[in-house]
C-alpha cells in the first residue's frame, strides 16, 4: 500500500502525491541508505580536496568517516572506543565498503 509524506491534517492531503514505495518502512530504509551514500560521497570529496586534517579530532560519524577514508583510523567507533553498533553507522560502513569496492574495480 502506498503512502504519503504529508500530515493527514494538512488541507491538501487528499491531493498530495503518493510515494512510489509500497510501505513507509521501505521508503525510510531507502532514504537512510541515500543519506549514508551522501555522507560517504561528501567525506570522499573532503579527503580528495585535502581537507581531512580539520576532522582529526572530530568524533562525529562524519568526522570519523573522513578519518577512515584518509587512512587515519580503521573504523567508526562509539564513545567507548568499540566499533559502533548504531544502525546508521552500519549503513555508512556498508556504503563505505561499496565505495571502496567500486574504487578498486575502477583502478583494475
Amino acid at each position: 500500500m502506498s503512502h504519503k509524506h504529508y500530515p493527514k491534517d494538512l488541507p491538501g492531503y487528499a491531493a498530495a502525491p503518493t510515494c512510489s514505495f509500497r510501505t513507509k518502512a521501505e521508503c525510510d530504509d531507502y532514504f537512510a541508505d541515500y543519506q549514508a551514500a551522501q555522507q560517504v560521497a561528501l567525506a570522499a570529496l573532503v579527503v580528495e580536496q585535502g581537507r581531512a586534517k580539520m576532522f582529526r579530532r572530530d568524533n562525529t560519524v562524519f568526522g570519523q568517516l573522513v578519518q577512515v577514508l584518509a587512512g587515519d583510523k580503521d573504523t567508526i567507533t562509539a564513545g567507548d572506543g568499540e566499533e559502533s553498533r548504531a544502525s546508521f553507522t552500519k549503513r555508512v560502513l556498508a556504503m563505505l565498503a561499496r565505495y571502496q569496492q567500486e574504487g578498486s574495480n575502477a583502478s583494475t
